[in-house]
């Protein structure tokens, strides 16, 4: 049963089909323009694609805005305590770990439980392991930022625009199917 049950799951759709290309063509045009403009730290902006895409477009749209908030409180979050943390590692482990307690605690008893996971996220992203270059710490953590900023962007016009699935047309697909 659990290999039908499999089987039938993982099948190929046309739905699977269109989910990947878009993926595919954003990752595509994100590493063009990562590789041609030489921008560093130029893999954030493929994990945001990749965070972006849902398996219905509206829902990546009516997110869009949760994660572009999400990115600037983790971003500022980030150079906060880069700036805050730059010469005391001991510090920023204690402050990292209270930071990573409230943010779960918000993402389980808030509305928006999406937007404390990109900040959170954001945050890890941007802020360096090693504290010894300050300067380059706050340098990575703006590109991070922007390269949220970006990957949200363009990964949302990207589900809205290229192959958007119409869930009202599914559930009716599905529903006169089992009918």
């Amino acid at each position: 049963r659990l290999f039908g049950f499999l089987r039938e799951e993982l099948a190929p759709s046309p739905t699977r089909w269109r989910a990947t290309l878009r993926i595919t063509l954003l990752c595509a045009l994100g590493t063009a323009a990562v590789l041609t403009l030489h921008i560093p730290d130029g893999e954030v902006l493929i994990i945001a694609l990749f965070a972006v895409s849902q398996p219905d477009a509206w829902a990546s749209f009516r997110r869009a805005r949760l994660r572009g908030i999400g990115a600037l409180v983790g971003g500022a979050l980030a150079i906060f305590t880069i700036l805050i943390c730059g010469d005391k590692p001991g510090l920023f482990f204690v402050l990292q770990a209270m930071l990573f307690a409230v943010g779960l605690f918000f993402s389980i008893t808030t509305t928006i439980p999406y937007a404390v996971i990109i900040a959170l996220f954001t945050f890890v992203v941007a802020t360096p392991l090693n504290q010894a270059d300050p300067e380059g710490s706050i340098r990575t953590a703006l590109w991070c930022i922007l390269l949220m900023w970006i990957g949200v962007v363009f990964g949302t016009m990207g589900q809205v625009i290229l192959w958007p699935e119409k869930p009202e047309k599914i559930l009716r697909q599905e529903l006169a199917a089992h009918l």
